[in-house]
């Protein structure tokens, strides 16, 4: 199955480079469509430019600590960020704290399309 996503330059620069190898989403009904193998299609937000690549791994939280505290934030394309900076930006930016709790979180491993693998 094939999904769209938007994402930011920044993040998107990160994945495109194969640094990032995690995306953050909330575990809504949209992600809970989404299944190992399955390809994502991200769009920048500017619109400027696709990235596809393949889900490897599925990892489902109840918070963004939770998350958090598994992943480096490299992975997660916030590198040189502690929980506390990452906790803050996501909140800020991304989700509310209402809609953490309603829906818990869901961290996507992801490679570039046509690559092998980096694991966790």
């Amino acid at each position: 199955m094939v999904h769209n996503m938007r994402l930011n330059s920044a993040p998107f620069e990160a994945m495109k480079a194969g640094k990032k190898t995690v995306e953050i989403r909330l575990n809504d009904e949209k992600r809970k469509g989404v299944k190992k193998g399955d390809v994502i299609i991200f769009t920048r937000t500017d619109g400027a430019e696709q990235l596809t690549v393949e889900v490897v791994g599925l990892y489902p939280f109840g918070t963004f600590r939770e998350l958090y505290e598994k992943f480096t934030p490299e992975v997660c394309g916030s590198a040189h960020k502690g929980i506390g900076e990452r906790l803050a930006d996501t909140y800020k930016n991304y989700y509310s704290k209402e809609q953490e709790k309603r829906c818990g979180v869901l961290g996507i491993e992801i490679k570039l399309a046509g690559q092998e693998k980096g694991g966790l």
